[in-house]
């Protein structure tokens, strides 16, 4: 295939591209072709355009391990992560112990768990909760102005 040599280097990306787009318009289901376009988009940041190329292929025929897991992980990194884990899911029915697809899920996990442990992290204040702070009973145990204490007086 004569896109492989030039899907190498960045400069050629352009001419690599040109080959394999011509490559998928003979047979739209030649894999290496959409391996390799997927690959060089990926490179280039274009990770959308790389899932639609994933997803024609996917619509011509039957799939297997290989498609779902490129999916997955351009989704990842996406941060579709609801839709990479769909995939990931897909690669572990087909191969229980396929070790990219384990260790992708983790990875969503592990990144889900940083994105909630930060959301709880986040301070509430008074509107977040509906309290008008010029509302507060003055009266209520427990309850002391701040301005009678000094600068650096503990409570």
């Amino acid at each position: 295939m004569c896109a492989q040599p030039l899907s190498k280097e960045p400069a050629n990306f352009s001419k690599a591209k040109s080959c394999l787009d011509k490559a998928l318009q003979l047979d739209n289901r030649h894999w290496p072709a959409v391996l390799t376009l997927t690959q060089i988009l990926e490179e280039e940041g274009h990770y959308d355009v790389a899932v639609q190329k994933l997803q024609e292929y996917a619509n011509g025929g039957p799939t297997g391990v290989r498609l779902h897991l490129r999916m997955a992980h351009l989704l990842s990194k996406m941060r579709s992560d609801d839709e990479a884990a769909d995939h990931y899911a897909i690669v572990l029915r087909l191969d229980p112990n396929n070790r990219d697809a384990l260790e992708g899920l983790d990875h969503l996990d592990f990144r889900n768990i940083i994105v909630k442990e930060e959301e709880e992290e986040t301070e509430v204040t008074s509107r977040d909760i509906g309290v008008s702070p010029l509302n507060i009973d003055d009266d209520e145990p427990g309850w002391v102005p701040l301005n009678q204490f000094a600068v650096g007086e503990r409570l």
